[in-house]
């Protein structure tokens, strides 16, 4: 009973199940825009390329913020489990306590430095060009695509033609 219980699971479960829902491809027949469009969301080198100037605005961010004031609060507390004692006159006497507690805080702030210098005086241009690399990339994948795209059409033509030519061939024969 139960090998036939799992055997019609499985059966139902095959018809059930959906791998992808997603449609990720292209339709039987493109237009260029199409293309383009397609290949400007899914290649690897403009991602890479979305993920580079996001990690650069993140590293301009992070040595700008060295001239804003840093705040730094540090605690200890040390407990004693057992103090240490003396005996002075017949008394016993503790020689500490049982806890002892520091607080410090800080304040600082840069008011120069060379590299936050240098950091804030190319920031413009450092951004200008991760976004002038992510054109670039997206300018050579439309050229690509557009020339394969053409390449295709052309290859298309040169087909039809062969075909023409042999069927007027054939005719002559």
């Amino acid at each position: 009973m139960k090998k036939l219980f799992i055997g019609v699971t499985a059966c139902l479960l095959h018809f059930c199940i959906y791998s992808q829902s997603k449609n990720d491809s292209l339709p039987r027949k493109v237009t260029l825009q199409q293309a383009v469009e397609f290949s400007l969301t899914h290649q690897p080198v403009i991602q890479q390329s979305l993920v580079d100037q996001e990690i650069t605005e993140a590293t301009i961010k992070s040595k700008l913020a060295d001239w804003y004031p840093q705040l730094d609060f540090h605690y200890a507390l040390q407990h004693n489990f057992k103090v240490q004692t003396a005996v002075i006159g017949g008394n016993v006497i503790k020689l500490g306590t049982d806890n002892t507690s520091a607080a410090q805080f800080t304040v600082s702030q840069t008011i120069f430095d060379r590299d936050v210098l240098l950091a804030s005086s190319t920031r413009v241009r450092v951004r200008r060009q991760a976004q002038q690399n992510t054109s670039s990339n997206k300018i050579e994948i439309a050229a690509a695509v557009s020339k394969a795209f053409y390449d295709v059409l052309a290859s298309e033509q040169q087909i039809k033609v062969s075909a023409e030519n042999i069927n007027r061939i054939q005719r002559i024969l």
